[in-house]
């Protein structure tokens, strides 16, 4: 573009190159011919300064002009030599301007200005005479903070230099170090970690090595690549930023797509139950959780859930899983175990009657069944259930908590008994009697025990028997039922009993058979103690103490209150013999150890019984009967032995005896003694086992150790024979016996002594005592726990039987 401007009488052309973007401003001074600028002569003129604004277009170019740099100055070279003298007669270069005011070592600005005459030259001082280069723009490498001059020069003449704003040089930042990243393989929208550090400024990180804003600060910075690529690190400082370093390449994987069709094949199970798993992936492989985010892989499709729970199945393919997708929600019902501490409430009850089950569930409810199985034996859920049943019973209960149903466990049997037949002919004996006085009340029955009350249903009974005395003191009714095994039949009524101010007749009681020489009371059952009675033997008092010589019947009756009952009914008493003591006799009074002798014992009335006396436990041995005749016996050892005789009325009489003797010349073959006899322990503790009959030494022999002394304290760990060995002559043996922890008893005891003995348990089902066997046993029973007494079981006539629960020590 071409200006023209006049002043006065010159025109001065002014040449100049703008940019589009720069804007002219008024001349503030223009020279008149007669004004010549210093060094400039008269016929030279110079265009007075202009304002001139410069917009900087950094996209603008001059075409052509590239500069190079200067190697060992490192400015740019233009090619232009300074001339050693120049005439300052030109007009100064305008725009003069650099770039950017501060720069960062090593890179670089551009310097700019315009000439309307000659060409640009730049120096790096007002007095410089080295060029920098020329040319606009002119590109340079700033190293030290500097103001750059420009001029207009042409061959022979130079315009004054003009500054450029001054650039500030700043040092930039070192290259980071170890730059890295946690992983180079990694699935697509996966975090990876970069880490680099900066010995000054601050680390930035940049996707490529030309972008100019940062995706972070920071060492161990999160980003997410979504392709493969390599994150770059540099060291800011300032406005100076240092070159940029790469990580290792980061691998980007796919990410398989989610699963379809996924699937649980039970929405609802019982705790302990597995649940199948299943689900479809396009690639890759099917992978299970049981959190939406987060969680470990579950091992495979089946599981077996303890807690309501909601299964996410997912894609695995190279490492990379897909997004979750979730199934159906899976309900745990805890599974109950089978219920406890089962109980009826009676195990024996009459047809009819009521029992209450109860029992106890972890969880749920308990289900009550008349089966084992099957669901048509329901018989009610909950506890403290009652049921009524017709036949015995035992009943199975289970644990449910819905649909999960325990295993069935049974009670004991509920055993129903049948009611007895109601009793006939149910009457009281009076109508009306005088208050106070008694009434018989009577009834047939077959079977049981019979009862009396004086209310139709409940109440306790006031009595039981036929014949049963009541003294009234009000109208009543009486009833009557037939008890037998906890049953009972219905009551049956007696017609209304009233009363009247009479006592009623007295009823006495007492023993109606008895021995001779023995004495008995007899007493008047009336409702009022203090009553009057009148005994017929002329005795008086409520009761009498009586021991008649003979057959005898008795008779009483009362006053009370003016009210005279009735003479009671004769009470008789059938007074029986006791027989005469017997006669014991013997063939040889005198026996040697290994003989034997005959003893007799002779009732003097033939009808009486005669009766070896039952030894004492630890008393003695004892020599069984000869064959059923019970009266002749064998002995083989010196002792006393007594005998009794027992008349058909159960009379007995006093006991007679017979002695026994060791003979005098037995050639030292004395009669050895041990104490106790049949010795029963329990394991681990002590017996003391006593010879006696020795006029020497005792030695004592269990078959693998002896022993000297009259006594030996023996714990044998099992049953165990001892002999006693007498150094005169005669021996005797003894078998220590251990107790068992349970005992079951195999043999019936005819005679003698024994002593079973258990640790826990003892039953029998055997019988003690034998009507032809005399002595009757002695025979004890011992357990730590229990001992039970079989069907089977009899302890006879005249035998001694005990039963103990004694801990075993």
């Amino acid at each position: 573009m071409k200006h023209i401007f006049t002043f006065k009488k010159y025109i001065v052309p002014v040449l100049s190159i703008l940019l589009s973007d720069l804007t002219f401003a008024q001349p503030t001074q223009l020279l008149t011919e007669t004004q010549t600028p210093e060094g400039v002569t008269n016929n030279s003129l110079s265009v007075a300064e202009m304002s001139i604004i410069p917009k900087y277009n950094p996209e603008s170019s001059i075409a052509g002009h590239t500069p190079e740099k200067t190697p060992d100055t490192g400015l740019v070279n233009t090619g232009v030599h300074t001339a050693t003298l120049k005439k300052q007669v030109i007009d100064a270069p305008m725009y003069v301007f650099a770039s950017s005011e501060n720069v960062c070592s090593g890179d670089s600005i551009y310097l700019w200005a315009t000439c309307n005459t000659g060409n640009l030259v730049w120096y790096l001082s007002t007095t410089a005479t080295n060029p920098l280069g020329t040319g606009a723009p002119f590109t340079l490498f700033p190293i030290s903070n500097a103001t750059y001059y420009a001029a207009c020069e042409t061959e022979f003449e130079a315009s004054t230099r003009v500054a450029t704003n001054q650039v500030v040089v700043s040092a930039k930042p070192s290259m980071p170090g170890n730059v890295l990243v946690n992983k180079t393989t990694t699935c697509r929208g996966t975090d990876v970690i970069v880490s680099a550090t900066c010995t000054d400024g601050t680390l930035k990180w940049f996707n490529n090595e030309f972008d100019a804003d940062s995706v972070g600060s920071g060492t161990n910075l999160s980003v997410t690549p979504m392709e493969t690529k390599r994150y770059y690190a540099a060291c800011k400082s300032g406005n100076c930023i240092s070159n940029r370093i790469a990580t290792n390449e980061i691998t980007v994987l796919d990410v398989p797509d989610a699963p379809t069709q996924v699937l649980i094949d039970r929405s609802e199970i019982c705790s302990g139950t597995n649940v199948s798993l299943t689900s479809n992936c396009s690639s890759g492989s099917s992978s299970w959780y049981n959190t939406s985010v987060g969680g470990a892989i579950l091992d495979g499709g089946i599981q077996t859930p303890l807690e309501n729970t909601t299964y996410y199945g997912a894609c695995i393919n190279n490492g990379c899983e897909s997004p979750r997708n979730d199934s159906v929600s899976v309900v745990v019902i805890r599974q109950p175990t089978v219920p406890t501490d089962l109980r009826v409430s009676k195990i024996s009850i009459c047809k009819g009657e009521s029992v209450i089950l109860s029992g106890t569930c972890d969880i749920g409810i308990i289900r009550w069944y008349s089966y084992p199985k099957g669901i048509s034996t329901f018989q009610g859920s909950g506890n403290n259930l009652s049921v009524t049943p017709d036949t015995t019973t035992n009943y199975y209960a289970a644990c449910e908590n819905g649909n999960c149903v325990s295993e069935r466990t049974y009670t004991e049997d509920v055993v129903v008994n049948e009611h007895p037949a109601t009793p006939t002919n149910v009457a009281v004996n009076y109508t009306e009697v005088c208050s106070g006085s008694a009434v018989l009340l009577s009834a047939n029955f077959n079977a049981g025990t019979l009862k009396w009350y004086t209310t139709a249903s409940g109440g306790t009974a006031i009595g039981t028997g036929t014949n049963l005395s009541h003294n009234p003191t009000a109208a009543t009714i009486y009833y009557a039922a037939c008890e037998n095994g906890g049953c009972t039949s219905t009551r049956v009524a007696t017609s209304q009993l009233n009363i009247r101010p009479k006592p009623a007749k007295p009823v006495i009681a007492g023993k109606t058979t008895i021995c001779s020489g023995e004495h008995i009371s007899l007493t008047a059952d009336i409702p009022n103690p203090g009553a009057d009675c009148y005994w017929s033997s002329g005795l008086t008092g409520l009761s009498v103490d009586v021991s008649p010589t003979s057959n005898r019947s008795y008779r009483v009756s009362i006053t009370d209150n003016n009210c005279q009952s009735d003479s009671s009914d004769a009470f008789s008493i059938i007074v029986n013999p006791r027989p005469v003591p017997p006669a014991i006799t013997t063939n040889n009074p005198a026996i040697c150890k290994g003989g034997s002798t005959v003893i007799t014992g002779q009732s003097a009335n033939t009808s009486d019984n005669f009766y070896w006396s039952t030894p004492q436990s630890g008393s003695g041995r004892i020599n069984a009967a000869i064959g059923s005749d019970r009266s002749t016996r064998v002995v083989t050892e010196p002792g006393i032995y007594k005998g009794w005789s027992e008349s058909v009325f159960g009379c007995v009489s006093a006991e007679n005896s017979i002695t026994i003797l060791q003979a005098a010349n037995c050639n030292g073959q004395n009669f050895i003694t041990i104490m106790p006899i049949k010795p029963t322990i329990c394991p681990n503790t002590t017996v003391t086992l006593t010879a006696s009959g020795c006029n020497g030494t005792i030695t004592w022999s269990d078959g693998h150790s002896t022993y000297v002394g009259t006594f030996i304290k023996v714990s044998p760990s099992v049953t165990t024979p001892y002999v006693a060995q007498c150094s005169s002559g005669g021996s005797s043996g003894t078998d220590v016996v251990v107790a068992n922890t349970n005992v079951v008893v195999a043999n019936n005891v005819s005679t003698g002594v024994e002593h079973v003995k258990a640790i826990l348990t003892l039953q029998s089902s055997r019988k003690i005592g034998e009507p032809d066997f005399t002595p009757a046993p002695n025979v004890t029973f011992e357990a730590g726990k229990s001992i039970l007494l079989k069907p089977g079981f009899v302890a006879e006539r005249h035998t001694t039987f005990t039963a103990e629960i004694k801990t075993c020590y």
